[in-house]
């Protein structure tokens, strides 16, 4: 038999069925709850198969190991299958792929051979980066195919957003680590057996955002949030009267720390949890950057992370010196590590001179900062803040992406994010208690300022400035 004879039957053999589609997205039975991006998706695909729209018609899924990309893959594979019955699916691996050696051109060759051309269909591929060539692959099957409706997902942003072939021809959505309330919604379904799963008031995420950001001064901010107040507290109640036998304490704590990983979702051991991040960060450096960088290189990329853990704002010539790498690769070593979705990075306040002096980093997920943190500190509440401080800057990469920068402004005191809508300016400080504001009033031309407090329970004005509690933040 050849090659080709082994990829027709590889292709063939996963037309996916109901039966496979059920074990793959159900726990004890039923099913597991969707990620929010989920109705964008099923979205993208209904259109198409009933011909709404033409494009999109290709969407790249790109995230970090562990945020859920392979079970939203077939979550959309059950939608597909109870709404659109004769369509078929197909659910192709290519890390499976390339371990039995097929070849891109084998892969295209043998879709050409195994499926119809006279009727739409829906082709699901997980891990699209481990397949030689990939970009040209989907490049090439995007064209062959036009009944086609393709998703792709892959561990490394680095190889996803690195292609030119596919640029115009697909959608890329980014999968991040659970939101809050995506937490709390997975975890309350999994504390109830799959019974009962606790969600937000529908839109509540979007007016505390108009609240916080698009508000005219603090009066009007203060005024908008008095206003759905009762709503938020509603939310946060209905966690105090959780069923006493299934309650768990500290969540706010328990989502920052451990759980905004959806694969460490189901894990209630905390050791168990941050070894298994470590793993997952161990995974990244030692297989998704192994084509970029030498076995020795990768090495120092891990000690790069380590100090990156105990002191975000980073001094590049001082790290220069520590690894013994030029500070051009340390520039090189950054950019791959905000490719792979690892870190994050904004860009500086205060003018060119303050840019080449600081920069700050922040983890993507917390967990992966503390997981680092806790094999060398067994205590670490002196490193609380920066885990505020990475949740509070994913939440505004998602929120607002290019519009947030890091506080520097070359002076001593200045707050960790600045916001910049319409050319007004909102400085944004994370803290743990009550807290100088200084840094907040650093900036002279804002139009005001919020403080995002970890301990807070309540909304606080103190003259341009407004407080309010961080989990009211993470509703968004």
């Amino acid at each position: 038999m050849s090659m080709l004879d082994d990829a027709k039957n590889f292709i063939r053999n996963n037309k996916i069925t109901k039966a496979e589609i059920f074990e793959n997205i159900s726990l004890n039975r039923k099913k597991f709850p969707k990620r929010f991006i989920f109705v964008k998706l099923k979205k993208y695909v209904s259109n198409f198969l009933k011909n709404k729209s033409i494009e999109p018609r290709m969407i790249g899924i790109a995230g970090i190991r562990g945020v859920g990309k392979t079970t939203l893959l077939w979550q959309i594979g059950d939608f597909v299958k109870n709404n659109f019955k004769d369509t078929d699916i197909y659910f192709l691996s290519m890390d499976i792929a390339s371990d039995y050696g097929f070849e891109s051109r084998i892969i295209i060759e043998a879709l050409k051979e195994s499926v119809s051309s006279q009727k739409k269909f829906v082709l699901l591929i997980d891990e699209a980066q481990y397949m030689e060539n990939w970009s040209l692959m989907l490049k090439i099957i995007y064209d062959k195919f036009k009944n086609c409706f393709i998703i792709a997902t892959g561990s490394s942003s680095l190889l996803i957003h690195s292609t030119v072939d596919l640029s115009t021809r697909w959608s890329i959505e980014s999968l991040y680590p659970l939101s809050f309330t995506e937490f709390i919604m997975i975890r309350s379904w999994l504390k109830t057996n799959g019974e009962k799963g606790i969600f937000p008031e529908k839109g509540l995420g979007e007016k505390i955002k108009d609240a916080l950001f698009f508000s005219g001064n603090t009066e009007d901010l203060v005024a908008k949030l008095t206003n759905i107040e009762n709503n938020i507290l509603r939310y946060f109640t209905v966690l105090k009267e959780f069923p006493k036998e299934q309650r768990w304490n500290n969540y706010l704590k328990e989502y920052i720390f451990y759980h905004n990983i959806s694969r460490l979702i189901t894990i209630d051991e905390k050791n168990t949890i941050l070894n298994r991040t470590f793993d997952l960060l161990h995974r990244v450096l030692y297989q998704d950057l192994k084509e970029f960088y030498e076995h020795n290189e990768i090495r120092k990329i891990q000690r790069f992370l380590i100090m990156l853990a105990l002191s975000d704002e980073i001094n590049k010539e001082k790290i220069s010196q520590s690894l013994g790498v030029k500070v051009e690769r340390i520039d090189k070593i950054i950019e791959s590590l905000i490719k792979s979705e690892l870190l994050l990075r904004f860009s500086t306040y205060g003018g060119v001179k303050t840019r080449m002096k600081k920069e700050k980093l922040f983890f993507i997920s917390p967990t992966i900062r503390y997981a680092i943190i806790k094999q060398l500190f067994s205590k670490t509440e002196k490193f609380h803040s920066k885990l505020y401080e990475d949740i509070t800057a994913l939440y505004l990469k998602k929120l607002f992406n290019g519009l947030v920068l890091y506080g520097g402004t070359g002076k001593e005191k200045s707050p960790d994010f600045i916001i910049e809508i319409d050319n007004k300016i909102i400085p944004i400080e994370v803290g743990t208690g009550k807290k100088d504001l200084s840094q907040l009033d650093s900036i002279k031309d804002k139009k005001y300022g919020l403080l995002i407090n970890f301990n807070s329970d309540k909304l606080q004005r103190n003259n341009d400035n407004v407080a309010i509690p961080l989990k009211w933040f993470l509703l968004m």
